[in-house]
């Protein structure tokens, strides 16, 4: 799947340069603001649904590209194509369209739209309306655990979030971090999050951490406990049961549940680390991405990439597949994307 500023359009697997795509949908003047894929379940086809700037939410057969389903949803002021030329961020960045995926959550599928005052939730297959929310104008990141969606408010002057349950919109519960008072400071009550194993960048995240030390899972009821294993850096990656830590050129695996050490190994790696349910990916030195068990530690692929000469700007991992969009060496992020971007085909697409 890729996006530019007015299209969206889906490419064979291993497509050459010069491929033809399977379809593509294209509108003016509205651009691409969010994109979220729902795989094949059951009976129901693949869908990819699609959010513009005008507020226009489209549903297309991801296999055919024609149109599923349309509605109007509210948007946010700053619902704009963030892509560049490769649309990655676009397409996997979902900062204001989010998706809970039955394969993995064990609930229904269901694709959550998020504005500026309000919040909606669609079958993503039917394009049923299963619930609407409003919110209040201070209304800042959003985000799906694994069955509810959270959202971050402002309540007297401290970030508190609410979590609503993905499939009914009723409020789940409230949290705000321990360590707040009534003392704390402006900084301590505008706390910042950072989300942890997330099965795409803001959707199915199992929790979140702030400072640098807490981790917090959000359970499926919408309860929010504290993970056993202290994470000291946000780099700290999570595989299954297992924390991924990078320290001193050592890869190492902790249980999540007591952080015994399961494992560790020699780390040959640029910044680049990703994880999902089973797997650590690592982009080494030599541009080659390592695969390696999230239980055991052992390598068990790597992957040669094709060039060398280039930096990996982001890392996405969705079931099993990685998504590399490529920059020059020294490229910033003011420059033009023809000398910003590595080649005529930056992004890779790769899998173990």
């Amino acid at each position: 799947m890729f996006a530019t500023h007015n299209d969206v359009w889906a490419e064979p697997l291993a497509a050459p340069e010069g491929t033809d795509s399977y379809w593509s949908y294209h509108r003016w003047p509205a651009e691409v603001v969010g994109i979220v894929a729902f795989g094949a379940a059951d009976a129901a086809p693949p869908v990819v649904v699609v959010k513009w700037s005008d507020g226009l939410l489209v549903a297309l057969h991801a296999e055919r590209g024609d149109i599923a389903w349309t509605t109007r949803v509210q948007t946010k002021d700053s619902d704009e194509y963030w892509g560049r030329r490769t649309g990655t961020r676009t397409v996997y960045g979902d900062e204001t369209l989010f998706s809970l995926y039955s394969a993995r959550s064990g609930s229904s599928p269901v694709v959550i739209s998020s504005g500026d005052t309000k919040v909606d939730a669609f079958d993503p297959i039917s394009g049923r309306q299963l619930w609407s929310v409003d919110l209040p104008t201070c209304h800042g990141v959003d985000w799906t655990g694994e069955q509810v969606f959270a959202t971050i408010l402002c309540s007297d002057g401290v970030h508190t979030i609410h979590l609503y349950d993905a499939g009914t919109g009723r409020p789940a519960g409230t949290w705000v971090p321990p360590w707040l008072s009534a003392s704390s400071t402006s900084a301590e009550r505008s706390w910042i999050r950072w989300l942890t194993a997330c099965r795409t960048e803001s959707s199915e995240c199992q929790g979140f951490q702030v400072r640098r030390e807490e981790t917090w899972r959000i359970h499926a009821d919408g309860s929010v406990a504290k993970e056993p294993v202290v994470s000291s850096d946000i780099d700290d990656r999570i595989a299954g049961d297992v924390v991924v830590r990078r320290t001193d050129g050592r890869l190492t695996g902790l249980r999540r549940d007591t952080g015994d050490q399961m494992w560790q190994i020699p780390l040959d790696s640029r910044r680049v680390i990703a994880a999902d349910a089973g797997t650590v990916y690592l982009l080494t030195s030599a541009n080659d991405l390592a695969c390696v068990d999230g239980r055991t530690g052992t390598v068990r692929a790597t992957v040669q990439l094709p060039g060398a000469g280039w930096n990996a700007y982001s890392m996405y991992v969705t079931d099993g597949f990685v998504v590399i969009e490529r920059v020059n060496p020294d490229a910033r992020e003011r420059d033009g994307d023809r000398s910003y971007y590595y080649g005529s085909r930056p992004v890779v697409l790769a899998t173990c």
